[in-house]
C-alpha cells in the first residue's frame, strides 16, 4: 500500500534528455534509379473526364483542408488586424439586418416622395429643385433649379435636331456594309460663282439616309448665308458634291484582297498644309497606301490630341490623307495597274514611292529630322491675305489647266486594254472616264501638286478657327485727351455746437457753445408755451415753461419785486387760479404778498429772451444773447 505522501506528490524537478541522448534517424538506401534518354510515351485517355469521375484519396482531402483552414485562419487574422466593418449596436445579428433594410426601404420611399412632388410641381409650372441630383453640374454648367424646359423640334431657323423617320434608319443600318468615304472639297470664287466658299468633308458613298440636298442646305445655315443666297447656289454645291461622288475611285486593296494583313509596302509622302483661323499647320510623313487597315480618322485623332489642337484640324488631316491617297489610287487603276504587289511601270508615280525599309535606314537621317516635324504657326492678319491670295491664284491655274489634272500622252493600246480589262470592279469608273475622253489620251490626277487646305471659318465665337459675327475687338480707335484742372479748396471743418476748448480737470473748464438763431429760438419758445388740449385752454402743458415756474414757486422761489419772469407781465395765482394770494417763501414763518394780476393775455416773447435761475432758485429776466 503506497504512503499518504506518494499519493498525488510529483517530483520537484524534471529530467530532460539532452540532445546527445535522442535516438538518431535510420539511414535508409536510396532507391536505384535508371537515366532515360527520351520523354516518356503518352498514354491516352479513355475519355475526357476520367480525372474526375475518380473519387479523390485520403492525400488529396488532407491537402484540401489544410489549404481551406489556412484560408480561414489568414482572413481571421486580417479582421483581428484591420479591425470588423462598421455595425450598430446589434452586431452581427437578424436585428441588424432587418434595421438596414429598413433604412433602404425608407430612403427609397422619401426619393419616390420627392421624385413625385417635384414632378407635381414642375406640372404645375412651380420651380422645384432638380429631383436626380447635381447631374451634369460639371465643365461650368451648373444647377438651375428651375422649370424643365422642353426643346422643340424645330428651332427659330428651322432646323430639326434629329430624323423624324426612324424606319430610314433601321434600313440604312440592315443595308449598310461597309464605309465608303468619299473626300470632297468645295472652293467656289466671288468671281466666278458668284459666292465664296471653301471647305473640305468626307462624304459616306454607301449612306441613303442624309440627302445631299439637306445636308447643303444645313451646312449654308451654319455659314449664315442669307436666304435669297442660299436657294440660289445650293444647286451649285449639290451638282459640285455629286461629280466628286461619281469621279471618286474606291479603294481596290478592300476589293481584292479583304482577307490579307499588311500591304505591299507602297509608301508614299503625305503632306500636309492646313490653315484654320490663323493658325496654320505643316508637317509630312510615310503612309502605306496598299494597306487597308490603315484609318486616316484614327490617325488624325491621335495627332490632334498629342498636338492639342481643335476638331476643326481632325477633320481637315483625315480629309487630306484620304484625298492623296485617293489621287494614287485613283492613277494606279488608270494606268492598269493590277494591284498586286507588282512593279509599278509609270515612271512619274514610281518615282513618287520611297524605298523599302531595311535594317540599316530604320532610322532617319538628321538632316530630315526637321522636315518631318509637325510646325504650327500663328500667321498674322497680313499673312493670312496673302495666302489667301494665293490660294485663290492656285485655284485659277489649275481650272486652266483642267480641273486640277495633269495630262499625261498614254496610248490606249491593245495591252492596256487588256490589263484594263481584267482588273474588273475596281477599274469600272476609270475605264468610264476615259472613254470620255479622245483616243490615246487619259486624264491623271496631278499628284505633284497637293492643295492646300484652306477652310471659309465657321461664324462662331465658340468654335475654334470661328470668326465673330459681331464687331472686331480691333476695330476700335482709342483716342486720349488731357484735361488739367485746379485742385479745390477743402472746405473748412465745421465745428459741433458745444465742444471743449480748454480743460484742466479740478481746476478750469472752458466751453463753446454755439447759440442758435432768432427764428430757431422763436419755435423753440413757442413750442415750450404751447397749450394742451384738455378743457382749460390756459393750463400750462407738462414739461413747458409755465409748468416750471408753477413748480418753482411752489417750491418757495423768491420772486422779486418788479421782476417779470415772462415779458412785462406778472405770472403769479393767474397762472394757477387754486393758488393762494400769499405763497410761503424760503424762509420760516414769512410771506410774500403777492397782487393779482389781471387775465394773462397771448405771450408772443422775443427771441432773445433768456429766462436764467441762480443756485438760490431766483428767475431773472435777460435780454441778451449769452
Amino acid at each position: 500500500m503506497p504512503s499518504a505522501r506518494s499519493i498525488g506528490d510529483q517530483p520537484s524537478t524534471i529530467s530532460h534528455p539532452t540532445v546527445g541522448q535522442l535516438p538518431q534517424l535510420p539511414k535508409l538506401n536510396l532507391p536505384k534509379f535508371q537515366t532515360i534518354q527520351y520523354d516518356p510515351p503518352e498514354s491516352k485517355l479513355p475519355y475526357p473526364t476520367y480525372w474526375s469521375d475518380k473519387g479523390a484519396d485520403t492525400d488529396t482531402l488532407l491537402y484540401e483542408q489544410i489549404i481551406q483552414r489556412d484560408k480561414i485562419n489568414k482572413f481571421s487574422l486580417v479582421r483581428e488586424t484591420n479591425g470588423y466593418d462598421p455595425f450598430s449596436i446589434y452586431g452581427f445579428s437578424n436585428k441588424e439586418y432587418i434595421s438596414r433594410l429598413w433604412h433602404t426601404l425608407k430612403y427609397y420611399q422619401d426619393l419616390k416622395n420627392t421624385r413625385m412632388k417635384s414632378i407635381t410641381n414642375t406640372s404645375q409650372k412651380i420651380s422645384s429643385a432638380s429631383i436626380w441630383g447635381n447631374g451634369y453640374s460639371g465643365y461650368g454648367n451648373g444647377i438651375t433649379n428651375t422649370t424643365t424646359r422642353v426643346i422643340p423640334q424645330v428651332e427659330v431657323d428651322n432646323r430639326k435636331h434629329y430624323l423624324e423617320d426612324k424606319l430610314r434608319v433601321y434600313k440604312q443600318a440592315m443595308s449598310e456594309t461597309t464605309e465608303e468615304l468619299v473626300p470632297i472639297r468645295l472652293e467656289f470664287d466671288q468671281d466666278r460663282d458668284k459666292f465664296f466658299l471653301r471647305d473640305t468633308l468626307l462624304w459616306n458613298k454607301n449612306d441613303e439616309l442624309i440627302k445631299i440636298e439637306e445636308f447643303v442646305d444645313d451646312m449654308m445655315r451654319d455659314y449664315r448665308f442669307e436666304d435669297s443666297t442660299r436657294e440660289q447656289h445650293i444647286d451649285t454645291i449639290c451638282q459640285s458634291i455629286q461629280e466628286q461622288i461619281q469621279e471618286f475611285q474606291g479603294n481596290p486593296y478592300l476589293e481584292l484582297n479583304q482577307d490579307r494583313l499588311g500591304g505591299d509596302d507602297l509608301r508614299i509622302r503625305i503632306k500636309l498644309d492646313i490653315v484654320v483661323g490663323q493658325n496654320q499647320l505643316i508637317d509630312q510623313f510615310e503612309w502605306d497606301i496598299s494597306n487597308s487597315d490603315n484609318c486616316p480618322e484614327e490617325f488624325a485623332e491621335s495627332m490632334c490630341q498629342e498636338l492639342e489642337l481643335p476638331g476643326e484640324f481632325v477633320t481637315s488631316i483625315a480629309h487630306s490623307i484620304r484625298e492623296q491617297v485617293h489621287m494614287y489610287h485613283k492613277s494606279l487603276a488608270l494606268l492598269g495597274y493590277n494591284f498586286d504587289g507588282s512593279v509599278i511601270e509609270d515612271d512619274d508615280i514610281r518615282s513618287r514611292m520611297l524605298p523599302t525599309i531595311t535594317i540599316d535606314d530604320v532610322y532617319r537621317p538628321a538632316a530630315e529630322s526637321k522636315v518631318f516635324t509637325p510646325n504650327l504657326l500663328q500667321i498674322s492678319a497680313a499673312e493670312l491675305e496673302r495666302l489667301d491670295k494665293d490660294k485663290d491664284r492656285d485655284t485659277r491655274r489649275k481650272r486652266r489647266q483642267g480641273r486640277s489634272n495633269r495630262r499625261g500622252m498614254l496610248a490606249l493600246t491593245g495591252t492596256s486594254t487588256n490589263s484594263m480589262s481584267m482588273n474588273g470592279a475596281h477599274n469600272g469608273a476609270a475605264t468610264g472616264n476615259a472613254s470620255l475622253l479622245p483616243s490615246g489620251e487619259i486624264l491623271l490626277p496631278d499628284i505633284a501638286d497637293i492643295p492646300r487646305t484652306f477652310r471659309t471659318p465657321v461664324p462662331s465665337t465658340l468654335m475654334p478657327g470661328g470668326v465673330d459675327v459681331g464687331p472686331s475687338v480691333e476695330s476700335y480707335e482709342l483716342r486720349t485727351t488731357t484735361t488739367y484742372k485746379a485742385k479745390p479748396d477743402r472746405p473748412k471743418p465745421v465745428p459741433p455746437p458745444c465742444y471743449i476748448i480748454d480743460h484742466i480737470p479740478g481746476h478750469s473748464l472752458l466751453l463753446s457753445i454755439k447759440v442758435p438763431k432768432k427764428e430757431e429760438a422763436q419755435e423753440d419758445f413757442a413750442t415750450m408755451i404751447e397749450p394742451n388740449n384738455s378743457t382749460n385752454p390756459m393750463l400750462p402743458r407738462p414739461g413747458s415753461l409755465k409748468s416750471r415756474l408753477n413748480s418753482n414757486i411752489r417750491a418757495g422761489v423768491t420772486i422779486p419785486t418788479g421782476a417779470n419772469p415772462i415779458g412785462n407781465h406778472a405770472t403769479t395765482s393767474s397762472l394757477n387760479p387754486t393758488l393762494p394770494p400769499a405763497i410761503p417763501t424760503g424762509v420760516a414763518g414769512k410771506t410774500v404778498p403777492v397782487p393779482t394780476p389781471p387775465t394773462l393775455p397771448s405771450v408772443a416773447p422775443h427771441g432773445s429772451d433768456r429766462i436764467l435761475s441762480n443756485n438760490n432758485g431766483d428767475i431773472n429776466n435777460n435780454n441778451n444773447n449769452t
